[in-house]
């Protein structure tokens, strides 16, 4: 098991990228979306891990 301490993560949905039905990559995330998510150290979207600082993360 790993505990990760004051990490911050967002939630987002397909409506916070640009092409929402093609792709949930982050070169796709809306600018002002973007801008508010440099600082996350994981982004979630519909139940995918899209962005992960924390490479030793696992899914139990």
């Amino acid at each position: 098991m790993y505990l990760v301490e004051n990490a911050k993560i967002a939630f987002l949905d397909k409506g916070d990228f640009q092409d929402s039905e093609k792709t949930t990559s982050l070169s796709k995330l809306k600018p002002e979306i973007k801008a508010q998510t440099l600082p996350v150290d994981i982004l979630i979207c519909d139940g995918e891990i899209v962005k992960n600082r924390f490479s030793e993360v696992r899914h139990v």
